[in-house]
């Protein structure tokens, strides 16, 4: 409907779109916020033949947003939607250590696409003054493009791009696909989070080494 489906916590976004939210978000804060508060089903498809007639295809179905019927993609039969609420909700149990905050969520390509962003642990300090926040990224997709991912980044998403950016530069990630459910993975999935911060030590300790490099104005010219 040209309403921008997407929530944030701070900077605003560099596109300026979305709802900006004061304070820290929860799982359900964030879907609300970002207008994702509505489910898929799994339709049954069917082929219509030039006489009128119709036929049904059985190994496949049409994902469907229930506010609407809204088509988001086909599937196989294998295909086992995640709702919005179970995914945040799973994500809210991954990073529920006190440290984390929830800063963007949204939706893209009309709710085929959706993501969630928590800051986790604290600043990364380079040089005493350039600090560099670490994020724990979900996506998730309702058209069969991709797998639920958690991945560490220091990239915010707001949009398609810094989505793109975050996952192909991820130095850690845990997927599952969509023919599992979620059930009894909250441990599995928070390695990720232990090892985003042994990823944000390692960053910390080879910024500062690089730091103490001296390297004169002729060498950084070249």
């Amino acid at each position: 409907d040209g309403t921008a489906s997407m929530a944030y916590t701070g900077k605003v976004p560099w596109h300026g779109m979305g709802t900006k939210v004061d304070g820290l978000m929860t799982a359900d804060a964030a879907i609300k916020a970002a207008g994702l508060d509505w489910e898929v089903r799994m339709d049954p498809v069917h082929a219509i033949h030039p006489d009128g007639t119709s036929a049904n295809i059985p190994n496949r179905r049409a994902v469907t947003r229930s506010t609407d019927d809204r088509f988001l993609g086909l599937v196989s039969t294998g295909y086992k939607p995640i709702q919005n609420i179970d995914a945040f909700g799973f994500f809210d149990k991954i990073v529920d250590d006190g440290e984390a905050k929830y800063e963007t969520a949204g939706s893209l390509s009309g709710g085929k696409r959706i993501w969630m962003t928590a800051k986790v642990g604290s600043d990364i300090m380079v040089a005493g003054e350039d600090p560099h926040d670490m994020y724990l990224l979900l996506v998730s997709s309702h058209d069969g493009t991709t797998a639920l991912k958690v991945v560490t980044t220091m990239i915010r998403v707001v949009c398609a791009n810094t989505e793109t950016m975050a996952i192909r530069g991820a130095k850690t990630e845990w997927a599952i696909n969509h023919r599992k459910t979620l059930d009894g993975r909250v441990l599995e999935a928070r390695d990720a989070l232990g090892l985003s911060f042994k990823y944000a030590d390692a960053f910390n300790a080879e910024v500062e080494k690089m730091l103490q490099i001296q390297v004169s104005v002729d060498k950084f010219s070249q």
